[in-house]
């Protein structure tokens, strides 16, 4: 398993920002006094020179004292690789429940992928309490050329 930082802030652990990746799509809000907003990151997988099915995609950095009311991806590009109509990513917090926003989904349309019944938009999100990432995680079976836009709406709730 490979861990690959999409989320272009540095030192996250031993995951590996891939060569042309691009880590800088969107806007993340502007933090302090209860704002609150979307932070958008694009993860494509064919910046990364390894791929498994056992790898994790850090998408956005998230910090502490960030409530998470939801999280979603949008793909771009539809994986078109051996694996196409298997090949599965979940959404979610390593640091808590892996696929606790979007639970296996395959990516060989372009299209929406959100779960409005997910572990965390149930329980009305999730406050992180020290800085952690909204993750892709390959569920099943490793992808080669598929490019998704991660999407989560948050709450700064530091003073």
């Amino acid at each position: 398993m490979l861990t690959y930082n999409f989320t272009g802030a540095a030192n996250l652990g031993s995951e590996t920002a891939p060569t042309g990746a691009v880590t800088t799509v969107g806007q993340d809000i502007p933090y302090g006094r209860l704002r609150m907003g979307i932070m958008k990151s694009r993860v494509d997988v064919s910046k990364c020179p390894t791929l498994s099915s056992t790898d994790v995609y850090e998408a956005i950095l998230i910090p502490k004292g960030t409530k998470v009311i939801d999280a979603w991806f949008y793909v771009v590009t539809a994986e078109s690789g051996t694996n196409a109509a298997s090949a599965t990513l979940a959404l979610g917090i390593t640091g808590g429940t892996t696929d606790g926003f979007v639970t296996a989904a395959v990516c060989n349309a372009v299209g929406l992928h959100a779960t409005n019944a997910s572990t965390y938009t149930n329980a009305g999100g999730l406050t992180v309490n020290t800085a952690d990432t909204i993750d892709l995680l390959v569920a099943t079976n490793a992808f080669t050329n598929v490019v998704v836009d991660v999407y989560a709406l948050v709450v700064d709730l530091n003073p």
